[in-house]
């Protein structure tokens, strides 16, 4: 009848505004949330509250059908042209309200994941510097022996050998950073921006410390190997030096044997001297490691080395003077022995040209007199032959 009709279009009308209103409040609602979110837990907060207005415009579903049901019976039996229409609206906007929250849904779970990954990223490569710091620091006193040092650049190596896979997971967390930035709020953009910045500050300050780390370690075994190569050389010459001069206890039996020695030793002498240079820059260098060095040992050897040193040069000298003297010795001698048989030869002559006695009384005369002569000149020849008598022995 037209009352019934009348009763079921008033219905109708009734839902229809019911739910128009509750489409009203619900397009309100998909509207507030699609503003971006600044953290993480705004994001998972944001999420979890599409799925309650998912939820709820699931509910709604069967009003909505049954409320276009109602509709298009009406209109096949009056003709309600306003009402078919509202409804056609209304649940063309339900549908639309349906799938603007499936698609922030899925943007929130893309946006969630998004800033996940970055974090996990993010403490990953927080974790990655914590640790290559912390082993950095292991390495940061440089100071100890050369065995010391060489364990410490492999450490060095080690960590050297680190870095590409750390500056790999910080590429890879500033891409992460680079998406989610684009869907974040202003305020988490700079949260982000930050912690990328800091990151890369972090990784770029132990980059730069075991570099230098490196360099430094390089720099100190580089003066343990000048050290220990100067030590060996200087103690190599020393031991060689040492058995050359211990030959001058021997005596020489001619002038020029002695000449020859004293040559040779004067110039061991200089030589010794001049090595003073080298056993001064030995002594440079033990100072220099002795700044990073505990090593006490390297002490003890320069001092050795040293003492050795002086010896050497102490008994050079003492053989330079005492060859000296022996020559000196031997060529007064050879001057004195000269003098002799130049005075024997000379006394010889005469005493021969003495020794004819024949002639008349005033050629014998003569030869007294010069006998006379020859016998003053006999003191003379004894000096001469004491003298070299003494320069001999």
């Amino acid at each position: 009848t037209r009352s019934d009709r009348d009763w079921s279009s008033d219905v109708c009308s009734s839902d229809l505004a019911s739910l128009s209103k509750w489409l009203t409040d619900m397009e309100a609602s998909l509207k507030a949330e699609q503003g971006l979110q600044a953290t993480l837990l705004e994001k998972r907060s944001q999420q979890e509250r599409v799925k309650v207005l998912q939820m709820n415009c699931s509910s709604q579903l069967n009003s909505v059908t049954t409320l276009e049901q109602k509709a298009d019976s009406i209109a096949a039996t009056t003709k309600y042209p306003q009402l078919t229409y509202e409804v056609s609206q209304l649940v063309t906007r339900y549908h639309t309200l349906a799938d603007s929250l499936q698609d922030l849904a899925r943007r929130c779970e893309t946006y969630v994941a998004e800033h996940q990954g970055y974090q996990d990223g993010y403490q990953e490569v927080r974790d990655w510097l914590n640790g290559a710091q912390d082993k950095l620091i292991a390495c940061a006193d440089i100071r100890g022996d050369r065995h010391t040092l060489e364990a410490k650049r492999q450490k060095i190596q080690d960590l050297l050998s680190m870095k590409p896979g750390g500056e790999s997971k910080l590429s890879d967390t500033c891409d992460r950073g680079t998406t989610t930035v684009q869907n974040t709020a202003p305020r988490g953009q700079d949260v982000i921006r930050a912690e990328l910045k800091s990151l890369q500050e972090d990784m770029d300050s132990w980059t730069s410390t075991v570099s230098d780390t490196s360099v430094q370690i390089d720099r100190l075994l580089q003066q343990w190997a000048e050290y220990d190569q100067l030590y060996e050389e200087l103690g190599h010459w020393l031991k060689d030096m040492e058995a050359k001069v211990k030959g001058v206890t021997e005596f020489k039996a001619t002038l020029d044997e002695k000449k020859a020695s004293y040559e040779k030793h004067r110039g061991y002498h200089d030589e010794v001297k001049a090595k003073q240079d080298s056993f001064d820059s030995l002594s440079d260098k033990t100072q220099l490691l002795l700044q990073s060095s505990t090593d006490s040992r390297i002490t003890a050897q320069l001092m050795q080395l040293n003492s050795r040193y002086t010896a050497l040069l102490a008994c050079t000298k003492d053989n330079m003077k005492k060859l000296e003297q022996q020559t000196g010795d031997h060529q007064q001698y050879h001057g004195a022995y000269s003098k002799c048989v130049t005075w024997l030869d000379t006394a010889s002559e005469k005493l021969a040209a003495c020794s004819d006695t024949t002639g008349d009384k005033e050629h014998i005369q003569g030869q007294l007199e010069s006998l006379h002569e020859f016998l003053c000149l006999k003191e003379e020849g004894q000096t001469l032959i004491h003298t070299a008598n003494t320069w001999g022995e």
